[in-house]
């Protein structure tokens, strides 16, 4: 079976993570990527030489690299160079993640290469950038997690900002990367003309931190670590199992001990189950009839008012929050009509 991507040709001067992810994309995607490499020995992709190493080769290295071709060739030299302008005039893609300025000093940049191939296009990541005060300076993802503030709100309140276990920013980073290789496709699809593409780290970090950046612009208030909860929604976290194992929302029905910090939000669980149980027994056993509108909404005459339902028809009871808390916040259900046709 043919795949989506088969006939694009891509020409992956990359790496490390970000961009040989982007580039993996695509070759997954069907297209053919070939990744250049300067010849030499460790003057290739440095992670061919990190650990851990299986038969010789870098797992490292392997992860973000399949389905891919490999090209040794010095573009430091002019017939180095002169090479690589007759595989753009057969290409479609050009991705590298130089450092800014690195592809102009070796006559390689995006207004060079669009002479050659007018529907050339032309992606370049970066860490901050290709303009802007920081062009030049280095990253990577911890630097990155930090001064995004992804570092900040990631940990528990009475410890120190912490890092994400994965790289993060390079992953999030080689997705937009793919993301707008395929969109700059697309229009060339429609109007036979290539584009630049620019793909910062920052910038892209930010798309991991939530509502945090829109809270604190429009409130001020600063966001703070909340370890395994969740501040916007609750109860969420993770809690002790029978097995002494963890497991998150929704907790175990019976706890270790009735002094377990976590018993008191599983009592409230319980009861809130118990609760909706009893209101559905009860609504199936009162005298009550069901129109269904054709916009799909729901018309309900009972004696006693059901708790809330969908627009499907599936009973919905919400939940109101007490005024006096607990560390663990517990949970009382309320009757709500608002999502009803006609209210009580």
């Amino acid at each position: 079976m043919k795949k989506c991507l088969e006939g694009l040709r891509v020409l992956e001067l990359s790496q490390f993570i970000s961009a040989p992810y982007a580039g993996q994309m695509l070759a997954d995607l069907g297209a053919d990527v070939i990744k250049v490499e300067l010849p030499g020995e460790g003057k290739g992709d440095i992670a061919r030489k990190y650990d851990p190493m299986y038969k010789e080769m870098s797992l490292y290295f392997a992860s973000y690299n399949r389905n891919k071709r490999f090209l040794t060739l010095n573009l430091k030299t002019p017939e180095g160079q002169e090479i690589f302008r007759d595989l753009v005039r057969r290409s479609d893609v050009v991705l590298d993640n130089f450092r800014p300025g690195v592809m102009e000093k070796m006559n390689l940049g995006y207004e060079q290469l669009k002479e050659v191939n007018p529907g050339i296009i032309m992606a370049s990541l970066s860490g901050f950038g290709q303009t802007g005060p920081n062009v030049h300076r280095q990253a990577l993802d911890m630097s990155i997690q930090a001064l995004s503030g992804f570092m900040d709100v990631t940990g528990f309140q009475d410890g120190p900002p912490t890092k994400g276990g994965p790289v993060l920013s390079d992953f999030i980073a080689g997705l937009y990367l793919a993301v707008g290789i395929l969109a700059a496709y697309a229009y060339r699809q429609r109007t036979g003309m290539g584009q630049y593409i620019d793909i910062a780290l920052f910038d892209t970090m930010f798309v991991l931190m939530e509502n945090y950046p829109a809270i604190y612009r429009m409130s001020g208030e600063v966001p703070v670590r909340s370890g395994n909860g969740r501040p916007f929604s609750a109860p969420v976290g993770t809690y002790q199992a029978k097995d002494g194992k963890c497991s998150r929302y929704p907790a175990p029905r019976k706890p270790i001990s009735k002094s377990s910090p976590c018993s008191s939000a599983i009592r409230s669980i319980s009861a809130r189950r118990a609760w909706s149980a009893r209101q559905r027994a009860r609504s199936t056993m009162t005298n009550s009839s069901t129109r269904i509108s054709t916009s799909g909404s729901l018309s309900i005459r009972s004696r006693k008012p059901p708790p809330c339902w969908t627009s499907a028809g599936s009973p919905m009871p919400l939940y109101r929050r007490r005024k006096r808390c607990s560390t663990i916040p517990r949970w009382r259900p309320v009757r709500c009509s608002s999502v009803l046709e006609k209210p009580y």
